[in-house]
């Protein structure tokens, strides 16, 4: 019981996420459909995904 209480006073963001978010800091590199490559960061990922940061686009996000 000790534990259904733990989760009601979670974040709503936290709740609807299926996999725990771990924060990394890896550079790296994405292409987009038409060949051409670009730096990125990403900033965090999980088992279901990741968020990177990418020069001119700014926070991409859970892909």
């Amino acid at each position: 019981m000790a534990l259904a209480n733990k989760k009601s006073i979670l974040p709503a963001t936290e709740e609807r996420r299926r996999f725990q978010r771990v924060k990394v800091h890896l550079l790296g590199r994405y292409m987009l459909p038409d060949r051409r490559e670009f730096p990125c960061q990403i900033i965090n990922m999980s088992p279901g995904g990741l968020a990177l940061l990418a020069p001119g686009i700014g926070n991409v996000g859970d892909r």
